[in-house]
């Protein structure tokens, strides 16, 4: 591996990182099979003990050999944004690329990237679409789909693969570090108030880490759930951004009261409210259809949004429960 001070950085890939060495692995080699000129610096921002990271960075340095790769242990209470935000401070790159641990970048990822920045004078970041691995679930298929069918100038992007100049980065707000989850939208909207966000379909990413089933998609919907209601503090609200707060809370309400009505023996009562929890899932199933085409029937296309939605409600009354939601920001 070379130094930095060995050549210019072109691009500084940052990746926050805990566990799971097999994916890291495989996303640092999706780096290395970039086509671009230019060299390259990857940022390992880990929780962990540190054990191991002689060993990691070898491995690593053997997939990316003519680029620079460092380790840094970050605290165990730290959010990801925290390892976000210090990997940025010490990238030396003209661009920043803010990536999960767990994505496969398209070959030409990096150079749709910069084409997308130099072509729009008005974009401030860009990021790409999501593509269905192999090994495609309905759960990893719909998720590809709804990223596709937003291709454009968006008002928020996930955090899967971020793209940003250095420049326009520290002259922004930062990650917001004292949310859990919902930190990527709150920057990624943020910047998006102040000139264009772009979700390119040019080239994509895929997620190695996507939920494979429904039961796995319920945890982690409910996780990424907790900080929902916590992202609006300190921002202004999109009329588009409401569906995302109301739309859980009736289906999760609905289905709940639905459930004890059933249990008292209000089985007409029961059967209408049911049917008021599915509307809503039905509508986007319907729009997702429309948009992109999603090659899954709209039975399992209801029952993914019906799950989704309902998970994102349990993950919103749990992040009021623990005290996520009031938690003040730190940065």
């Amino acid at each position: 591996m070379e130094s930095k001070s060995e050549a210019e950085i072109l691009v500084s890939f940052i990746i926050p990182h805990h566990g799971r060495h097999e994916m890291l692995i495989e996303t640092v080699r999706s780096i290395a099979s970039q086509e671009v000129e230019g060299k390259t610096e990857v940022l390992i921002m880990s929780k962990s003990d540190g054990s191991g990271g002689d060993t990691l960075l070898e491995a690593l340095g053997d997939v990316l050999p003519d680029g620079v790769v460092d380790l840094f242990t970050i605290p165990q209470d730290k959010t990801i944004s925290y390892g976000r935000n210090t990997g940025a401070d010490r990238a030396a790159g003209k661009y920043l690329a803010f990536i999960d641990a767990d994505v496969r970048l398209a070959p030409n990822w990096v150079s749709e990237m910069i084409q997308t920045l130099s072509t729009n004078s008005s974009a401030l970041l860009c990021g790409a679409v999501q593509q269905a691995d192999d090994d495609r679930t309905v759960v990893d298929i719909v998720k590809s789909s709804m990223s596709q069918a937003n291709a454009g100038v968006v008002n928020a992007l996930p955090g899967n693969a971020l793209f940003i100049e250095k420049e326009v980065f520290n002259s922004h707000p930062k990650f917001p570090e004292h949310l859990e989850t919902c930190e990527d939208w709150v920057f990624t909207n943020t910047l998006a108030m102040r000139g264009e966000v772009v979700l390119s379909d040019q080239t994509n990413f895929v997620h190695l880490g996507e939920d494979k089933n429904h039961r796995t998609l319920f945890r982690k919907e409910i996780w990424r759930g907790t900080s929902n209601l916590g992202s609006i503090k300190g921002r202004k609200i999109e009329l588009a951004e409401l569906p995302s707060f109301i739309v859980p809370a009736v289906v999760g309400g609905a289905a709940v009261l639905s459930a004890l009505l059933l249990l008292i023996g209000q089985f007409k009562w029961f059967v209408a409210l049911l049917i008021f929890s599915l509307l809503a899932p039905l509508l986007y199933a319907l729009r997702l259809k429309r948009k992109s085409g999603v090659p899954v029937g709209l039975a399992k296309l209801l029952y993914f949004y019906f799950v989704y939605f309902l998970a994102r409600a349990v993950g919103m009354l749990k992040g009021l429960l623990s005290g996520e939601t009031f938690r003040e920001s730190r940065r």
